[in-house]
């Protein structure tokens, strides 16, 4: 579906910290059963390669550093070389502040070799 003014933004400043503000959509809303209630998960799937990688990155990681805690989990992912999906944790703390320094896709590349680890079975 093409976006719609009522979808899910998370700013991000293209070109790094001075950079114009910008939206990004997230690709996933997931919606699962915990401890008797329901919990919202944001996935967001990128290509590290890309040329806004970085900054998307960055956006994704201060937007879970607010709003975090009215989420279950805030996550990036990758299908590394091997095509296992990869994914950064961006509700955890040390994680977060890693991606939010991140400049360029090799930056990108190197947090998810790093920290990135496979997904959750439940």
């Amino acid at each position: 579906m093409p976006r719609k003014s009522w979808a899910l933004t998370i700013p991000f400043r293209a070109g790094g910290k001075d950079g114009k503000i910008k939206p990004v959509y997230v690709d996933f809303l997931v919606v699962r059963s915990k401890d008797g209630g329901l919990v919202v998960d944001i996935i967001d799937p990128h290509l590290p390669t890309l040329g806004d990688a970085a900054d998307k990155l960055a956006g994704l990681a201060d937007y879970a550093e607010i709003h975090g805690a009215a989420y279950g989990r805030i996550e990036s992912i990758i299908l590394d070389a091997s095509n296992e999906i990869r994914r950064l944790n961006l509700q955890d703390a040390t994680i977060r502040e890693r991606a939010k320094r991140v400049q360029n896709s090799a930056d990108v590349e190197r947090l998810f070799a790093d920290a990135a680890v496979s997904p959750p079975t439940s």
